[in-house]
């Protein structure tokens, strides 16, 4: 390979848009978990900071649409943990890459330590939900198409928001728990039960951003990132 001894623009390198999507989460205080990093016992992030790690069944990633994904099979627990992912549940934003099958069921959760009110995103028959666990508040979206799909979060000021395929929800009334709380990846809960929420379906990629609404004017530099991203590598 050849090393040459001074640096590009960010523009000149053939993987400008994940750079700079890397760049902008690193300064955002972000993670970014890709496919491609996963293994049997973790999935490390890709700047080298926190790995999640397995909660109950080995997670399984393996190549789709060409992709490569967390595979997650119904009724069982392959899915991960991110602890102390957020230091304050009442701000934080997260994305995900995924594709359903039958449908996903539960595919991010943000969970206090201490339990409180968790939020959670899944896919159910009637399309997309992120809402909390005593349903106070629940923002939902038609289902969408197939392929992969690109799902925005955030939680802020008490309100959830949802984004995908350029349609938004919206709900109010949110109250979470004091202290950090961890990022569930392809499950709800860190145990085995809860298998009627256990959906089969592939996550490539997820990024987490703590206390940034990336539904704001503040993440629209993100947004534009990560839709740069997928343009250039469809």
């Amino acid at each position: 390979m050849l090393t040459l001894p001074f640096a590009v623009p960010e523009a000149a390198l053939t993987n400008r848009e994940a750079a700079r999507l890397s760049r902008l989460t690193q300064q955002a205080g972000g993670t970014w978990l890709r496919g491609a990093d996963g293994g049997a016992d973790r999935w490390p992030a890709a700047d080298g900071g926190a790995a999640a790690t397995p909660v109950a069944d080995p997670p399984v990633f393996a190549r789709h649409a060409g992709r490569m994904a967390l595979n997650l099979t119904a009724g069982e627990n392959g899915g991960l943990r991110l602890p102390d992912a957020v230091p304050d549940p009442a701000r934080w934003s997260a994305a995900i890459l995924w594709t359903g099958d039958s449908p996903a069921q539960a595919l991010l959760a943000m969970r206090s330590e201490r339990g409180g009110n968790p939020v959670h995103l899944s896919e159910t028959g009637e399309g997309l939900v992120f809402r909390d666990d005593d349903g106070t508040a629940s923002a939902g979206l038609p289902p969408g198409g197939g392929g992969w799909r690109l799902t925005l979060l955030s939680c802020a000021d008490g309100t959830l928001r949802l984004s995908q395929d350029g349609q938004t929800a919206r709900a109010e009334g949110l109250t979470v728990p004091e202290g950090p709380a961890h990022l569930l990846i392809g499950c709800r809960s860190a145990r085995r039960g809860m298998r009627r929420t256990l959906g089969a379906g592939r996550i490539a990629e997820v990024w987490l951003w703590p206390g940034l609404d990336i539904l704001s004017d503040a993440g629209a530099a993100l947004r534009h990132a990560l839709d740069d991203l997928l343009l250039w590598e469809s």
